[in-house]
């Protein structure tokens, strides 16, 4: 079984059930690896995770400041043009904020992040 997701053109690119769990699992292991602003630790924890879920598909480099730079390889025939996203590694937070998100259930002050759990 698949689900369609629809593209800027009008066009539904289809996604199995299969891929779909392992998209989940991967949002739900980048959630739950919790990196407070002021923890530079858990911070590199967080990027060290996320580089290795995408070096398959992307050159990840340390730059400056502690942040990961990763420059994505383009799958097909066309590789000129380019793609940026930006993000952020640190989720505000303290740690622990998750757990206790957790005990009573999601609730709206627990963070974007925790919210996808």
């Amino acid at each position: 079984m698949a689900s369609g997701y629809y593209n800027r053109d009008g066009s539904t690119t289809y996604v199995r059930e299969a891929e779909q769990k392992d998209m989940i699992a991967l949002i739900r292991e980048l959630v739950e690896c919790e990196s407070p602003s002021d923890s530079p630790e858990a911070i590199r924890r967080f990027t060290d995770l996320f580089a290795s879920k995408v070096f398959d598909i992307a050159d990840c480099k340390r730059i400056p400041g502690g942040h990961l730079q990763c420059t994505f390889r383009l799958s097909g025939k066309k590789k000129t043009g380019q793609i940026m996203a930006l993000g952020h590694s640190d989720t505000v937070y303290p740690m622990g904020t998750l757990a206790r998100c957790r005990s009573g259930g999601v609730r709206a002050d627990c963070g974007a992040r925790v919210s996808w759990i």
